[in-house]
């Protein structure tokens, strides 16, 4: 299977009204000056999300304070953007049960309250949990539940990113025809309502689409839409994972030279911002492209460099 960009990864970071970033020293400085509960809280949480990149026991600490301070001023939005706070850390900890635990409070919270938007976020968060326990149906039914909501109130970005989370678990399933038709309507919504933000990712999504279906020109013609959209954000880690698929559908094609060229460039973007999971994937086919070009040192060299990484990110996982 290709390797693959779960955008329901990444999308729960969107789904506040706090998404401004700011740097921590900055953020500290404004805790300190917070004159109103308002403030205090919207500070804590901001400094939660921030430290989630790489101090999630600080995070946990900011995002229960902000908890416990929402409570006492009886700020039901912000409660509730609290337990989902808490909920994200401990999904970043792959702590599940206590993620799952700390999202249903946070939806009883929503529900009593009528708060819809916070009830459709709460339930695509939710499924996001199940997914990662690999209970498809579970993650479905909350992720409809979601859709059914955001289309209720035309919210028609969080429609996108729903419709992709379902894709994406329809994939997950290896349900490939509804994953495409879920992807589809979502690249459909995404240039209608000009949200770009989702069009590579949709666009590269179907080029996974395609590959597994063994439609690899249609594959890379989806790619290279992806591709060009990815180099004019800059974005490297995008970059290297297209190319990587694209160097993988050019060996499954026979085409050695395009898959060379593609690998490589991908292989030096990967490796220049150590993005593992794509280096796994882009040693495995330079290994099997070298392989089948008779380059036998060569592809046993990649050989060990994928098993090297393969038992790097293992290690990790434990």
């Amino acid at each position: 299977m290709r390797v693959f960009n779960l955008i329901f990864l990444f999308i729960f970071f969107t789904h506040n009204a706090l998404s401004q970033t700011g740097k921590l020293d900055s953020l500290e400085k404004a805790l300190k000056e917070a004159k109103s509960d308002t403030a205090l809280i919207s500070t804590k949480l901001l400094l939660a999300k921030d430290l989630m990149v790489n101090n999630l026991d600080r995070a946990l600490r900011y995002a229960q304070e902000a908890l416990s301070n929402a409570k006492k001023a009886g700020l039901v939005l912000l409660i509730c953007e609290s337990h989902l706070s808490i909920a994200r850390v401990y999904y970043r900890q792959t702590n599940f049960p206590n993620a799952l635990k700390e999202a249903l409070e946070g939806l009883k919270v929503a529900e009593k309250n009528k708060q819809e938007l916070q009830i459709a976020h709460f339930n695509v968060f939710i499924g996001s949990i199940y997914n990662a326990e690999k209970n498809y149906p579970k993650a479905l039914d909350y992720q409809q539940k979601a859709l059914s909501l955001y289309q209720q109130i035309s919210n028609f970005e969080e429609i996108i990113s729903c419709k992709i989370s379902i894709a994406n678990t329809y994939y997950l399933q290896d349900s490939l025809l509804k994953a495409k038709k879920y992807y589809e309507e979502a690249l459909y919504l995404t240039k209608k309502q000009n949200y770009n933000r989702f069009l590579a990712n949709c666009l590269g999504n179907l080029g996974n689409i395609y590959d597994e279906l063994k439609d690899y020109r249609q594959a890379i013609q989806y790619y290279q839409q992806a591709l060009s959209v990815y180099r004019a954000k800059k974005s490297k880690f995008s970059m290297a994972w297209i190319l990587g698929n694209m160097g993988a559908t050019y060996y499954n094609m026979k085409d050695y030279a395009n898959a060379q060229k593609y690998l490589e460039e991908g292989r030096v973007i990967a490796f220049e911002i150590k993005a593992l999971e794509w280096l796994l994937h882009n040693y495995e086919y330079s290994s099997k492209l070298n392989e089948s070009l008779k380059k036998f040192p060569l592809a046993l060299e990649y050989h060990k460099k994928y098993l090297a990484i393969k038992d790097s990110i293992f290690s990790k996982s434990k």
